[in-house]
């Protein structure tokens, strides 16, 4: 059984976010795929099957995360479009159509083959009813939000929690038991607009196993969406989220949200991916 290994949304070896990609799929029985995402311990691992139509896609994505499968998740979306194109050997510009269990997610790859844009699934949006409880494991006073607290779903659901000072989301200190139990599953975005353009992100959900993820694509789109229909950046606006500083493996993300704040058209997310190697199972 072997994985090609990548970081995501970087263009640097051991930064970025760490991805385990299973080209082919049927290497890895149903019954072992959570043990081995569990084993390799990233916060996502992708198994590739056929696509269940030849009109779904290129192909069907499974995604892992060390204790749960996920219906839809950003890098190991772009990494896996970069991991395929690849092996396939697609030129820079095709389009790689990966069929997630939310439905067909294109990926334009760049000129290079080893980055690109994904168009992601609109969000459906509603406020957060316990914002004391994740501002409480948080440790963020109300006073210092910048925006209502509300939650994402794309496929995940993500909670984003926008604060008016950087310093806010930089030396947080959650408490990731208290976040577990208040926000389960759901992944939570400590986010900050620093200027033109520019957002610094953290993204926490501990109730999946991943105390804090270096970069989260699936939350990036929400994320831009969140700042948009609050009026802290514009439609249109190419968004550079920042994320993963703080556990020493930054991360570069892109994000361009098209349409009204209270009528989105689209979201894309984009960002580069380096292979470092691989891993085999025996």
């Amino acid at each position: 059984m072997r994985a090609v290994l990548l970081d995501v949304f970087t263009d640097t070896r051991f930064t970025g976010n760490q991805l385990a990609v299973f080209l082919d799929g049927s290497q890895v029985p149903e019954s072992l795929r959570q043990e081995v995402a569990r084993a390799i311990g990233f916060s996502e691992t992708v198994f590739v099957d056929p696509p269940s139509h030849p009109t779904a896609g290129d192909c069907r994505i499974r995604i892992f995360t060390p204790e749960v499968e996920l219906p839809f998740a950003g890098h190991p979306v772009l990494g896996t479009a970069v991991a395929v194109g690849l092996d396939r050997g697609l030129g820079g510009g095709a389009v790689v159509t990966l069929e997630c269990n939310v439905g067909p997610v294109p990926v334009e790859l760049d000129e290079s083959g080893t980055g690109g844009w994904m168009r992601q699934p609109l969000p459906t949006v509603e406020p957060w009813d316990d914002v004391d409880g994740v501002l409480g494991a948080l440790g963020i006073d109300a006073g210092r939000l910048a925006a209502p607290v509300d939650v994402y779903t794309n496929g995940p659901s993500h909670l984003v929690v926008a604060v008016d000072d950087v310093s806010l989301v930089t030396a947080a200190a959650p408490d990731l038991g208290r976040l577990a139990k208040v926000a389960g599953t759901t992944g939570t975005s400590l986010c900050c607009v620093t200027g033109p353009g520019a957002v610094r992100t953290r993204m926490f959900v501990p109730g999946a196993g991943v105390a804090e993820d270096p970069a989260t694509g699936s939350a990036a789109g929400p994320v831009g969406v969140h700042l948009l229909r609050h009026g802290l950046v514009e439609a249109g606006a190419l968004l550079t989220l920042t994320q993963g500083v703080e556990i020493k493996r930054p991360s570069t993300l892109l994000v361009r949200v098209e349409g009204l704040p209270d009528a989105i058209a689209a979201v894309g997310v984009g960002g580069s991916a380096v292979v470092v190697g691989e891993l085999t199972y025996h």
